[in-house]
């Protein structure tokens, strides 16, 4: 027999994988009982117990509840982890005791001088210094204000501006940038 169309010889390959396919499948005709297997045997109950016990045995494991612990995190809110602690030795135990004895070191001035205006009459002028920098941006202050709760302007000329630390009664003099 010779093929002369490739749609028939298509067919006919078709045709004996689903045969093979067919033939080389389990029988369905088995019943599913013996397609199981069993991992374990059911235990023998013992011929003494009734069904009253049996009940009673039924109800007492499903009476045990677990009790209810609250999360201890909220998966919706970050919480930052605290590094672990470090092991402390005697070298680095006395380098802490010195840095803790030496002085903090004082902390960058917060303002700078940007100008200094003057109002009044001449003979009794009223200086005004304009600050910059710090958490107000801009602070224009008179004699004897207090400018960041930390620092009294003590006097202003036109070109510099005394201010008086008051925490520790330090005098700061700030002068105005020289214009190039």
């Amino acid at each position: 027999m010779v093929l002369s169309n490739w749609r028939t010889a298509a067919t006919l390959a078709t045709g004996a994988t689903a045969l093979a396919g067919w033939l080389s499948s389990p029988s369905p005709s088995a019943p599913a009982a013996q397609r199981v297997v069993r991992s374990a045997a059911p235990k023998p109950v013992a011929a003494a117990t009734t069904i009253e016990e049996q009940a009673t045995r039924l109800g007492n494991r499903l009476r045990s509840t677990v009790s209810f612990n609250p999360p201890q995190r909220n998966p919706f809110r970050y919480q930052p982890v605290a590094p672990p602690p470090r092991a402390v030795d005697a070298a680095t135990a006395v380098v802490t005791a010195a840095e803790a004895a030496r002085p903090a070191a004082a902390e960058p001035f917060p303002f700078r001088l940007s100008g200094t205006a003057r109002d009044g009459a001449p003979e009794t002028p009223v200086w005004t210094a304009i600050l910059a920098g710090g958490a107000s941006g801009l602070v224009l202050a008179k004699v004897g204000e207090t400018v960041g709760s930390v620092y009294k302007i003590e006097s202003v000329t036109d070109t510099t501006a005394d201010l008086v630390d008051l925490r520790d009664g330090r005098t700061i003099q700030l002068t105005l940038p020289v214009a190039r």
